[in-house]
């Protein structure tokens, strides 16, 4: 019986001790893991875009970013005057040119600046189907054709003279243009048809395709002055520019290449006592791919200065007188803008 016992408490012994080497092992936190760190510097203008007064090449020390936003109609305001019948004729026709949208970033440094430019406007003329102006559900057969250009361009300073009250800067300039004209467009086309689709003044039109599309590809080099004088309280900028260069335009089983002039001069005026207001004057001539071209405009905007940054909402009329305008429409007719330009 004492033999019994004892084996049976030596079981349970070893039992005892199975189980307490097994929580031991359970229990036991697990072995330390070898961890590595790595420490990197990395510059702070990583991630974060280019500031002002950071050197950038070519451009040189960032001064400022200025966005303008431009839409152009040669109905003032957008036709709000169609609105009212009794004041319609006195508004624009839809045809020759008629809409368009623009936007333009520049990015303006101590040694030079560099522009972003996307602009889509279209000119339009009446094109009767089969002896037909309009179709069975009342909208004017119409040929809309799209111009939509991408641009870039660099100026870099060659010369700056300065004397009291006056400063003269010569620069160099470069440019670089793709133009895409069709009759098929979804830019300023599609504005257009949606805009007069929420009126029902707003005469509704039937789009159809006249001509093939044409795509060209101009690049232009120039030589451009502009001077500024304090005169009192009149504060005048003027400049010049003259550019030279090719283009080369195709379309289905067609190419041409031609010779690009351009001569460009504006006039900037701002006074002291009333600084909420400029007007900027300019005129255009051009000849080449697309044939002779005289335009110009006159603008007014009212700056509204922040701490760190201007508004500067505008108004204006341009004048278009071009061989591509007077193929839609021999009637020259004002092209109303209005726009907004973000300065920091």
């Amino acid at each position: 019986m004492s033999a019994d016992l004892e084996a049976v408490n030596y079981s349970l012994s070893l039992t005892s001790q199975k189980l307490t080497d097994c929580l031991d092992q359970i229990i036991a936190p697990p072995p330390p893991k070898e961890e590595v760190y790595c420490y990197c510097e990395v510059e702070d203008s990583v991630g974060k875009g280019i500031k002002i007064g950071q050197e950038i090449p070519l451009l040189g020390k960032i001064n400022s970013y200025e966005l303008k936003l431009t839409n152009g109609n040669d109905n003032f305001l957008n036709g709000v005057l169609q609105l009212d019948p009794s004041l319609s004729k006195y508004d624009g026709n839809d045809r020759g040119r008629t809409f368009g949208i623009e936007t333009d970033l520049k990015i303006e440094g101590d040694k030079g600046s560099l522009n972003f430019t996307a602009n889509s406007y279209g000119l339009s003329k009446f094109a009767p189907k089969n002896g037909q102006r309009k179709d069975s559900i009342g909208r004017h057969y119409l040929n809309y054709m799209e111009v939509n250009t991408i641009g870039l361009r660099f100026d870099t300073k060659l010369k700056t003279d300065s004397t009291p009250g006056a400063e003269s800067n010569l620069y160099a300039i470069g440019t670089f243009m793709y133009e895409h004209t069709t009759n098929e467009g979804t830019v300023s086309k599609e504005f257009q048809r949606l805009w007069h689709k929420q009126f029902k003044n707003f005469i509704q039109y039937n789009y159809v395709k006249e001509t093939e599309d044409v795509k060209t590809i101009k690049v232009m080099g120039g030589v451009g002055k502009q001077w500024t004088h304090d005169l009192g309280k009149w504060k005048c900028a003027t400049k010049t520019e003259l550019h030279l260069g090719i283009s080369q335009s195709t379309s289905i089983g067609r190419t041409s290449n031609a010779a690009e002039l351009k001569a460009y001069s504006s006039l900037d005026v701002s006074h002291s006592r009333a600084p909420w207001i400029a007007l900027n004057l300019w005129l255009q001539g051009a000849s080449g791919h697309e044939g002779i071209s005289k335009d110009g405009g006159v603008e007014l905007s009212f700056p509204i200065k922040k701490t760190n940054y201007t508004i500067k909402p505008f108004v204006g009329i341009q004048r278009h007188y071009s061989d591509r305008d007077k193929r839609f429409d021999t009637k020259i007719e004002n092209y109303h803008v209005i726009g907004v330009v973000i300065k920091y």
